[in-house]
């Protein structure tokens, strides 16, 4: 049998023909002054992509802040409008932070190219594993978050402005209805949050009738009604509190009720960090609601307890039960996500693990109990914990390493040829200090130096930190800030996690004291 050697020139029509050997170069730089680094970023590219046999169909660059979100930065955009008309199928930068520094924005990008079955490559960076692999898509995102970052400035978010404020316990809002404020001196805080009389009774009341279990009241009318009774009998026990006790509840809307149940303040406790936001009974962080829990909340040192903790939150998830204004009555109960829906099994009863109202249950017996909360994050401790571990993460870290070392000695022989070449022009220009070219070149090779000087310290930082720091700062990051992650990297991939825990040999985990086994 006789094979046909196509010839130079079928081989090349056949590479123009196929969109997947076309490669769009993206460049940015901050510093519109620093034109050579824009410039350096196109040549990396360019002989990138003849080394890979790649066509270049376009290049967009830029000089705009790599924070900007990418979809209002003009030649981005272009270079989205180019890729949804399928001009090609690859794009080159040298490194992730040129896409983007902004966490966020860099899982964004990357699912847009994906969706358009666009691959992203680095010229001047770790190229990791196809895309389609869990262990890739959580250490490039990890990378991505984490290394490309200085750790100086990791340090610097998570004590900085006010959340240092909010570290001390110290409540500075506007006072909500049944407090006073009073100012104080010699305390770490200026202002005290104290109980107004009659008015924090109104607010203790309603917590206290919305949560009585021998007669059971749901809506804020019913409230008010009961309220309303009360200050009847506080006629006759307490004439003197009466009127002022009365014009407050004869005067409160069914929307005051819900305001005043949905504050936490009122237990003299706030979120433990900026990072969670909180607002109508629901609890962001990341753009990901977590369920409202004791975990997520600390103690004001200026601010006076009229409710207990454990109070608000059973009255927030009873109100959430009750409440619920986008979801039909035949929807309550199911949630967004099926993630480990009948993934776990109970080691007692051998019966499924279930999602019913926020709170994973045996789907038989009722042997086993955790809210969604406690669940996902003792499974995903777990999860970050190995996955951090792994000889892949390892490897990759390795890759890292040696290529940061490779990229700093470079850097440092530019800078040694950049110092040369300046000591040249200097010389020029003191024989003929006349010449505006040589004048010019001589700042473009000042900037540059500064820049290759910060390139080398950022490179340096960075090794240090893999080298050093990684796993010590890693770890407990990683548990605070990639439990959204590996949602979304895992949502409705459960195969995923399945070969997580076959990589470990880990069949059996055990949350609050009770055994669950993976199926």
């Amino acid at each position: 049998m006789k094979v046909k050697i196509p010839e130079k020139e079928e081989i090349v029509k056949r590479m123009v023909n196929d969109r997947h050997n076309y490669a769009a170069i993206y460049a940015r730089e901050s510093n519109p002054n620093v034109k050579s680094a824009l410039e350096a970023q196109v040549i990396t590219n360019t002989r990138y992509a003849r080394e890979n046999n790649l066509i270049i169909h376009a290049v967009y660059k830029e000089h705009i802040s790599g924070v900007k979100h990418f979809r209002i930065r003009p030649e981005f955009k272009r270079l989205i409008e180019d890729a949804k008309k399928g001009l090609f199928k690859k794009i080159i930068v040298t490194k992730r932070d040129r896409l983007t520094r902004n966490f966020e924005d860099h899982l964004e990008i990357r699912k847009l190219f994906k969706g358009m079955d666009i691959q992203i490559l680095y010229s001047n960076d770790v190229q990791l594993m196809e895309d389609r692999d869990y262990a890739a898509n959580f250490i490039e995102n990890m990378i991505m978050a984490i290394a490309d970052l200085e750790p100086k400035n990791i340090r610097d978010r998570i004590y900085a402005g006010q959340q240092i404020k909010r570290g001390k316990g110290i409540y500075d809002k506007r006072p909500a209805f049944g407090f006073t404020c009073i100012e104080v001196s010699g305390e770490k805080y200026k202002t005290k949050y104290i109980k107004d009389g009659v008015r924090a009774l109104v607010i203790k009341d309603i917590f206290e009738i919305y949560l009585d279990k021998s007669d059971v009241v749901e809506k804020p009318k019913e409230i008010i009604e009961k309220l309303k009774e009360k200050a009847e009998k506080m006629y006759i026990d307490k004439g003197e509190e009466y009127l002022e006790y009365k014009d407050i509840i004869y005067n409160l809307k069914n929307g005051d009720v819900t305001k005043i149940i949905s504050r936490p303040i009122y237990t003299g406790q706030q979120t433990i960090s900026l990072d969670y936001k909180y607002e109508d009974f629901k609890i962001l962080y990341e753009d990901r609601e977590v369920e409202v829990d004791e975990e997520y909340f600390h103690e004001c040192i200026n601010v006076e307890e009229i409710i207990s903790l454990k109070q608000w939150i059973e009255a927030a998830k009873k109100w959430t039960s009750n409440n619920e204004p986008s979801r039909s009555r035949k929807s309550r109960g199911k949630n967004k996500t099926t993630l480990f829906n009948g993934l776990f099994s109970c080691c007692k009863c051998n019966t499924d693990i279930r999602l019913k109202y926020n709170t994973f249950v045996c789907e038989k017996k009722n042997c086993f109990e955790a809210t969604k909360s406690n669940f996902v994050k003792e499974i995903f401790d777990k999860v970050i914990t190995w996955t951090i571990d792994n000889r892949d993460c390892r490897k990759i870290l390795k890759k890292i390493i040696d290529k940061l070392n490779l990229a700093l000695k470079k850097l440092q022989k530019d800078l040694i040829e950049c110092i040369n070449k300046q000591g040249e022009l200097v010389e020029e220009y003191i024989k003929d200090d006349k010449n505006k070219d040589t004048k010019e070149n001589i700042k473009t090779l000042v900037d540059e130096k500064e820049r290759i000087e910060q390139e080398i310290e950022d490179t340096k930082d960075k090794i240090i930190f893999l080298e050093e720091d990684f796993e010590s700062i890693t770890l407990p990051l990683a548990k605070s800030k990639f439990i959204d992650l590996l949602l979304r990297e895992l949502e409705g991939n459960e195969q995923a996690l399945l070969e997580i825990f076959d990589y470990k040999n880990e069949r059996e985990i055990s949350i609050g004291g009770n055994r669950i086994e993976i199926k």
